[in-house]
């Protein structure tokens, strides 16, 4: 019973309704609740109000926009600023062209000289320019804010570009800076905004994937895209190339390596009868290829055939590459370039072939006279175009297939990202104030 009485109490006591008076020993301790309340309240209060701050001058910036991307944008006078010089730009482009360039509305409502249909203008095709240049702008700004930001370098070479012209265009003075743009429709401010949306977007690729662009490996999805190529690109050609000399061979030393005259170009004999007919015998099994390979072929020959016969044809040490049967062939790639320079047949019908198929070219005549180690190649040249093989691009080789893939698939990935950037830059309302036919034009402040 006694138990029970002192839990009642106890019970009571802590949810008695009377006040309970504090101890005197703890007055400080609430005093200094009480302060911290009050500045946590203030605090907050103080948050709150920046944010709303921030949102209204962010909304205030983006309402000022004339031409937007996401959460940049160019005010009407930066985009003033662009399409003076855009406009410049493409006036010069015209007259290197042969085009009488006269800027007023006759001229613009002209015809555009390339183009059949009448309704196509010189004027559409001058905002279709002027247009296209200020999105790509945007979009190669919005691609380096996305992925780098400004150094104190970059600001410095920012600030000497502006500075300059200013002394140079206006002895310093941002007042007479401004008289002289004003009837471009741009001041001081929106200039200095211009050159750091083009400082930005002309160091962008670089900053991203370095100087050759080495750093292309960080998109490893990418790179394997743009080697086997997809519906967006063209990707890497894999063929294996074999060349069959039908008129005469290099001449070799007794360690096997080519011999060479005074001047550095390759000794050449001719073929015996012998090593002539050896020659032909690998042509005809390399001719019967050509038909056997293909669907539903009346001779059917095993794919294992050429490789086969290209064993065969290497030992004679008589083709570009002693190691490699296989090619990798890319429109614009160094190497592709270089061999397409010497065989420029046989890189075209690489590329024309489907896979599967073997194609032939025929040089029936001596080449003209390089500089290169082939020799004057008299004969016959089979490709076979085979799939190209995931990730080897990866791989070192010899000959410098891949020599400039890194800077190749930089390049393609940038230009993607910078078309589908450009294609979703908004042209707002105030971009309808600017009339770009009628809108002045100079070269005076171009950086």
């Amino acid at each position: 019973m006694g138990n029970k009485k002192k839990n009642k109490n106890k019970f009571d006591a802590a949810f008695n309704k009377k006040p309970v008076k504090a101890p005197v020993e703890t007055a400080g301790v609430n005093h200094t609740k009480r302060i911290v309340i009050t500045f946590v309240s203030v605090l907050l209060a103080a948050v709150m109000l920046f944010g709303m701050i921030i949102g209204i001058v962010s909304c205030s910036n983006r309402a000022g926009h004339a031409v937007r991307l996401e959460n940049i944008g160019m005010s009407e006078g930066v985009a003033n600023y662009f399409v003076t010089e855009f406009k410049a730009d493409y006036i010069t482009k015209l007259k290197k062209a042969g085009v009488n360039v006269i800027d007023n509305a006759a001229f613009w409502a002209s015809p555009y000289i390339n183009v059949e249909s009448s309704k196509s203008t010189q004027g559409d095709y001058l905002k279709l320019y002027v247009e296209n240049s200020i999105r790509t702008v945007l979009a190669n700004t919005y691609i380096f804010d996305k992925y780098s930001s400004l150094t104190s370098d970059d600001k410095n070479n920012i600030a000497i570009a502006v500075n300059e012209m200013l002394t140079y265009r206006a002895g310093g003075s941002k007042e007479e800076f401004n008289t002289q743009t004003e009837q471009y429709g741009f001041d001081y401010s929106d200039f200095k905004k211009g050159i750091e949306m083009l400082y930005k977007s002309s160091v962008a690729a670089t900053r991203i994937f370095g100087k050759n662009g080495e750093n292309a490996v960080n998109f490893p999805e990418f790179c394997d895209e743009f080697f086997m190529g997809s519906d967006k690109l063209e990707g890497y050609t894999r063929a294996k190339i074999v060349f069959i000399r039908t008129e005469d061979t290099f001449v070799f030393d007794e360690n096997g390596k080519k011999k060479q005259d005074e001047n550095g170009n390759d000794i050449m004999r001719d073929l015996t009868a012998e090593e002539i007919e050896q020659r032909q015998a690998h042509i005809k099994r390399f001719e019967s290829c050509i038909e056997g390979f293909k669907e539903n072929a009346a001779t059917p020959i095993a794919k294992e055939v050429f490789d086969e016969e290209a064993a065969k044809v290497y030992k004679y040490n008589e083709n570009l590459t002693e190691t490699y049967t296989d090619y990798y062939l890319l429109s614009g790639s160094a190497f592709t370039t270089e061999f397409g320079e010497k065989f420029p047949e046989v890189v075209e019908k690489a590329m024309s072939l489907q896979i599967g198929e073997v194609g032939a070219v025929e040089y029936g005549s001596s080449m003209a006279e390089g500089d290169d180690d082939t020799g004057s190649f008299v004969g016959r040249v089979y490709i076979y175009r085979v799939e190209t093989d995931e990730g080897a691009y990866q791989r070192t080789d010899g000959v410098g297939f891949f020599s400039d893939f890194n800077s190749l698939a930089a390049s393609a990935l940038y230009s993607r990202w910078s078309g589908e950037y450009a294609a979703q830059v908004a042209l707002l309302s105030k971009w309808e104030n600017i009339d770009i036919l009628s809108h002045k034009y100079t070269t005076n402040y171009g950086v």
